[in-house]
C-alpha cells in the first residue's frame, strides 16, 4: 500500500496535480514510518521534493532532497541512494548562486549507468549538461545533450527528451555554433513532444511544471 500510494502521488505531481500528490504522499509517509522501511521513506522524501521542484520552489525541494540523502545513508537500496544525491545536485544546478555541481553530477551519472539505472543516468547527464551550460562550457554541454537526446529517445523518456531538445537549442544559440537557424528545429521538436505529453496527460497543468514551462515560450520555428 505504501508503494502504491507513493507511486500514485509521484504520478500526480508529474502531471501538475500537486495538492492531490501531497495528500497521497503524506498517507504513504505515515505507512512507511510505521514500517520503518528506509528505502520507502527515502523514496517518499524524494517524491515530496519533486512536488516542490515542479512548482518551482527549489528551496523547499532542496530541503527535502537533503533529508532524503541523510535517510538513504542507513540501509536504503542503491537506487534511492543515487536518486537522492542526484536530486540534491539537480537543485544546486537551478541555484545560479551556487557553484555548478559538475564533478558530482558526472560521477552520479556514471554510477547510475554502471548499475543499470538508465533513467537516473539520463537524468544525471541532462542535469550535468545544464550545469555546463550555466558555466558557459558550451562544447561540453552540447556533447552531454547529444548523449541525453539519444538515450531519452531510445528509452521513450518523453519529458527528458523534450528538455534535452530545449537545452540543446539554448546551447546552440548561446555558443554561436549554428545560431538560431540550427537551434530552431530543436525548439520545435521540444514543443511537439511537450504537446504530446499534454494530450496524453489530459490536462494543461503539466505545461506549468517548472522544468517544462520554458519550452512553451521557446522561439517558434520560422517557415
Amino acid at each position: 500500500m505504501g508503494e502504491i500510494l507513493s507511486g500514485y502521488g509521484h504520478s500526480l505531481s508529474q502531471v501538475g496535480r500537486y495538492d492531490d500528490a501531497q495528500k497521497s504522499l503524506a498517507e504513504a509517509q505515515t505507512l512507511a514510518q510505521e514500517l520503518q522501511n528506509k528505502t520507502l521513506i527515502t523514496q517518499i522524501l524524494n517524491f515530496q521534493g519533486d512536488v516542490f521542484f515542479y512548482r518551482g520552489d527549489t528551496k523547499s525541494a532542496a530541503e527535502l532532497f537533503s533529508k532524503a540523502v541523510v535517510a538513504s545513508s542507513s540501509g536504503a537500496e542503491k537506487e534511492v541512494v543515487v536518486l537522492s544525491k542526484l536530486n540534491s545536485a539537480k537543485c544546486a544546478v537551478q541555484d545560479k548562486r551556487s557553484p555548478a555541481p559538475i564533478v558530482p553530477l558526472r560521477a552520479l551519472a556514471h554510477e547510475a549507468d554502471a548499475v543499470g539505472l538508465k533513467y537516473l543516468s539520463t537524468q544525471g547527464t541532462l542535469a550535468l549538461a545544464e550545469a555546463l551550460l550555466n558555466a558557459h562550457q558550451y562544447a561540453a554541454a552540447r556533447k552531454e545533450l547529444e548523449t541525453s537526446l539519444k538515450t531519452s529517445e531510445k528509452l521513450g523518456l518523453q519529458a527528458l527528451l523534450a528538455r534535452s531538445h530545449y537545452l540543446l537549442a539554448r546551447t546552440l544559440e548561446l555558443s554561436g555554433s549554428g545560431g538560431a537557424a540550427e537551434a530552431a528545429p530543436h525548439y520545435a521538436a521540444a514543443r511537439r513532444i511537450l504537446e504530446a505529453i499534454r494530450q496524453e496527460s489530459g490536462s494543461d497543468a503539466i505545461l506549468k511544471r517548472a522544468d517544462l514551462s520554458s519550452i512553451s515560450s521557446a522561439p517558434a520555428q520560422k517557415p
